[in-house]
């Protein structure tokens, strides 16, 4: 049921009128046909983290049904259909835009979607549909649907694109297998507040989100796999025998530091956005309460601290912490976000980078979301104090934020939270 009814141009009727007042296109790609039906072409080169094109979307509210529009496919002005499966799900409505709408689907998209908000009013009206890879005309414009859709609404199919690691059978995000980790395949869409919003961008290109294995300087975001406590072999019962007498020291270019909240991360080197700040594995202990003593270096001291159940977080049945990552301190506008990594191309987690988000120099904070990773905080919560103006006020987790920033970030939470937030709806 719908929650409030909609506008006039919301309507099928609507939106079909809009369809009907002009030839809908981009510069620099059009339709064409393809051994899978119609598909999104470059028609002229793009490099790496380009903007392709940038565009709002149509939104059907109540019933659905097909549609008709006037596009270019292969040279020509032509009129395409329009179905439901063409839609993306978004809460009690349906988007679409044309010719994006036709853009097919690949476990290794050579694109993605940037979602922002130039009216800086906390929701998306517009994206960015941005280069993976380097484009040249005549080369078809794909995307990963399971980025965007968390089920296909009885449109799933099997996919083709015998890409390595594909997903098989495409049912949207909540279709693939929860210990699913394909590094070389998750992307995020990431979602731009205006003016001095959270970018996941490489150096030099603060519009765009690319990878690591497609080109460079890149920057990506994974959705850390889940924890299966049958099967996890790292647990560690009981860790403070392994932590005694041993020092930890922060890594090359990280110091640990004390300030107004506390210890905290900085960097002690000029940091790029997009370069990894440092790389860590974690420990993994039971999901109880722990306290364990810990000698670190601070401020070029040695000293004993202590980390407790807050500076963990929640996976599954466990608990997962690293030194001296734990200590990071909170941001909503983060100067950095972590990167899991497999080791050796498998599709398991061993351990991540801590990337720039942001240009860093030295004696800035590293900080990091908590919200990304971690579901309702276990009771710890706590107003925040950083001082962005898209600041959350009470962090609380994931939980905690509201339904409509909770959907612009989706797709870049830890798999833990993504499958509290779906079984909360």
């Amino acid at each position: 049921m719908l929650k409030v009814q909609p506008r006039v141009d919301e309507t099928l009727q609507g939106v079909q009128e809009a369809l009907d007042a002009r030839v809908w296109k981009h510069d620099g790609v059009e339709l064409r046909s393809s051994p899978s039906g119609l598909g999104l072409f470059a028609t002229r080169h793009f490099l790496p983290g380009e903007v392709i094109y940038s565009t709002g979307w149509l939104t059907v509210k109540g019933p659905v049904g097909d549609l008709v529009a006037r596009t270019i496919v292969d040279g020509r002005i032509t009129t395409v259909s329009i179905t439901p499966e063409h839609m993306v799900v978004f809460e009690d409505g349906r988007w679409l835009d044309v010719p994006g709408c036709f853009t097919n689907h690949s476990c290794a998209p050579n694109t993605t979607s940037v979602f922002l908000d130039p009216s800086g009013h906390g929701r998306p009206s517009v994206y960015d549909h941005v280069a993976l890879a380097e484009l040249f005309p005549g080369d078809e414009i794909t995307c990963d649907y399971t980025r965007f859709d968390w089920s296909d609404d009885g449109f799933e199919f099997d996919c083709e694109c015998h890409e390595e690691g594909c997903y098989g059978l495409i049912d949207g995000f909540g279709g693939l297998p929860p210990r699913t980790f394909r590094s070389r395949q998750r992307t995020p869409s990431p979602w731009r507040p205006g003016d001095g919003g959270l970018s996941f961008a490489p150096r030099n290109n603060p519009r765009s989100n690319l990878r690591q294995d497609r080109c460079a300087p890149v920057l990506s975001v994974h959705l850390p796999t889940s924890i299966d406590m049958e099967e996890d072999r790292t647990m560690i019962l009981d860790l403070q025998p392994q932590l005694e007498g041993r020092i930890f020291r922060s890594p090359e270019g990280v110091a640990l530091r004390r300030g107004p909240f506390g210890l905290g991360l900085i960097v002690t080197r000029p940091v790029r956005a997009g370069e990894a700040i440092y790389q860590s594995d974690w420990f993994t202990v039971p999901n109880a309460d722990h306290s364990y003593r810990v000698l670190v270096e601070i401020d070029g001291s040695v000293e004993e601290v202590r980390v407790t159940r807050t500076h963990s977080v929640k996976y599954h049945d466990a608990r997962t912490f690293d030194i001296p990552g734990c200590f990071m301190n909170h941001a909503c506008n983060p100067t950095s976000v972590s990167v899991d990594l497999a080791a050796d191309g498998g599709d398991e987690v061993t351990h991540y980078d801590q990337v720039a988000l942001v240009d860093l120099a030295p004696g800035d904070p590293i900080t990091c979301d908590y919200t990304l990773f971690d579901w309702d905080c276990d009771g710890h919560c706590f107003t925040c104090s950083c001082g962005s103006s898209e600041c959350y006020g009470m962090v609380a987790g994931f939980k905690g934020l509201p339904r409509h920033v909770q959907d612009t970030m989706i797709d870049r939470i830890s798999y833990e939270s993504a499958r509290m937030w779906s079984a909360s709806r």
